[in-house]
């Protein structure tokens, strides 16, 4: 920046923008000039840190619709923010701090991971937490009912229709018993 024709002995400048993307230097410069020589300024600006959240599935799937909270130390709440289609949070803007990172609601179909996640962002660095979902585990339990009763290595069809990635189906065979009849089966998965 030039300016001419200043006849103060000394300035104090402040910085107001800077580009997208880059923290602005809040100090202010105190400038003494000196008449015919070149008085330079200089302004720091930092890029701001990234955080990129990414959330999986056991088999490094991505998760989409996890919901995750970030708070400061202090307890302040920055924001909640979910994961997109391919499983991740890309946030920036965030002071370089120490930041909480807590998921708040698991995707559809997996246990939620309540912990708190200690994660420290540093101006111009990208940090980036890769967090993995269980899937819920589900418990049936079948028992054959009518007029018929079970026979020892009949086979039960059943089908788990909470996979995303469309119906699981298995087979049930009934124990062989040779002292009593065959009690309710408890298929766990």
């Amino acid at each position: 920046m030039r300016a001419d024709n200043i006849t103060e002995k000394y300035l104090v400048i402040r910085e107001t923008a800077t580009l997208p993307g880059y923290r602005i230097d809040t100090a202010e410069k105190l400038v003494e000039l000196t008449p015919g020589e070149l008085n330079t300024v200089e302004f720091e600006n930092s890029p701001w840190p990234y955080l990129v959240i990414q959330k999986q599935g056991e088999d490094k799937q991505p998760l989409p619709g996890a919901v995750f909270k970030i708070s400061a130390l202090d307890g302040k709440e920055i924001g909640s923010y979910t994961t997109n289609e391919k499983g991740r949070i890309v946030l920036t803007g965030i002071d370089a701090q120490t930041v909480l990172v807590q998921e708040i609601t698991a995707p559809e179909g997996y246990a939620l991971d309540g912990r708190e996640w200690e994660v420290e962002l540093q101006w111009g660095m990208t940090t980036t937490v890769t967090l993995k979902n269980l899937p819920l585990k589900i418990e049936v339990e079948v028992e054959k009912r009518g007029p018929v009763e079970a026979v020892a290595g009949q086979e039960i069809r059943y089908c788990k229709c909470y996979s995303k990635k469309g119906p699981k189906k298995g087979i049930i065979i009934i124990e062989k018993s040779p002292t009593r009849p065959p009690k309710p089966l408890r298929v766990v998965g």
